[in-house]
């Protein structure tokens, strides 16, 4: 109602693979296809794939693997640039060093692919961005569903618009719980 830029027309057709909890690769992964028509007359609309796939793999009890891979239509806050394609992977490997202490560390790359609307003056037409993350963290397992972790992660944007680039330092506390089920 109050942003009606963002409204739109969205069809998506896929198909998922879901790995049982129970199996040495755990996850899912979904491969579709994707029809997003903004109502907006002057912004072109996104016809493509789209991929959502997280799996992990537990190596001898105690190393984590997980993968992760996606790409789907994002909103913007910009106007001019309403929405973005993204489409990027990441993965973290996870150790448990002994009793319910773990070490993590990630890493991730995405490229952000701007759609313009038409007749907009951008800085940048049809930008690209590139984000890069990578970081770390120690964990405590209380009990077997929830963790409490310390981390510390470094982002890097690359951007043709100086505005838009940042590269900086996140450190955090995050509490995580994951039903038995």
């Amino acid at each position: 109602k109050f942003d009606p830029l963002r409204n739109s027309d969205s069809r998506t057709v896929s198909g998922t693979l879901r790995f049982d909890p129970a199996a040495l690769i755990k996850g899912s992964v979904s491969l579709g296809y994707r029809d997003f028509k903004p109502a907006a007359a002057d912004l072109p609309g996104y016809k493509g794939s789209v991929v959502a796939a997280n799996v992990s793999y537990v190596l001898l009890g105690m190393t984590r693997l997980a993968f992760d891979v996606g790409r789907d239509v994002q909103y913007s806050y910009d106007v001019n640039q309403p929405y973005y394609v993204q489409t990027g992977m990441g993965g973290s490997i996870s150790q448990q060093l002994f009793g319910p202490l773990d070490v993590v560390v990630r890493g991730g790359r995405r490229r952000l692919e701007y759609r313009d609307r038409v007749g907009a003056v951008v800085p940048v037409a049809e930008r690209v961005d590139h984000v890069e993350t990578y970081g770390a963290g120690i964990g405590y397992h209380l009990g077997r569903d929830t963790r409490i972790g310390v981390n510390v992660d470094r982002s890097r944007r690359d951007s043709a618009v100086s505005a838009r680039r940042y590269s900086g330092w996140t450190y955090g506390v995050a509490v995580t719980y994951a039903s038995g089920s």
